[in-house]
């Protein structure tokens, strides 16, 4: 097999796998983006909140055939459009071997900015039962700035 050919192989796993997760997530909702353009996310996911309102977060996965560690290195351009984005960020990085996600939920970070860093190194989690959990009630948890306002 070539090496586009695996490589496409692993980003199809590494969609499907991350898909199958949301779910898992029980949201409200799972929008995938446009597959003829890059719009700065992968998904879209929904979950009622318990004011009756919809909390949204983009997703930005990237699978790997390679173990993860807890530091994943990304670019600086995905940095800055995941933490400087008008919408809470869900990054998942995900082994296609041995079938393991990583995560971290991505907000503004002003003091990152004035890095010169060409990759910037972003603190995992490892997704488990414990952890998929947690990650659910986050997702529907009332973002600190509304319960101020409210």
């Amino acid at each position: 097999m070539t090496k586009s050919g695996l490589a496409k192989l692993v980003e199809r796993r590494g969609e499907l796998i991350t898909e199958l997760f949301l779910d898992e997530l029980q949201p409200g909702a799972i929008v995938a983006q446009p597959s003829n353009r890059d719009v700065g996310y992968d998904f879209l996911v929904s979950a009622k909140n318990r004011l009756g309102g919809i909390n949204t977060y983009a997703v930005q996965y990237e699978a790997t055939d390679r173990p993860i560690s807890a530091t994943y290195r990304v670019t600086r351009d995905l940095f800055d459009r995941m933490t400087y984005s008008n919408i809470p960020m869900l990054f998942l990085v995900v082994d296609v071997k041995r079938n393991e996600i990583y995560y971290a939920l991505l907000e503004s970070d002003k003091t990152s900015r004035q890095s010169k860093l060409r990759h910037v190194p972003i603190e995992l989690k490892r997704i488990d039962e414990t952890e998929t959990v947690r990650l659910r009630k986050r997702l529907a948890s009332i973002p600190q700035s509304r319960v101020l306002a409210g």
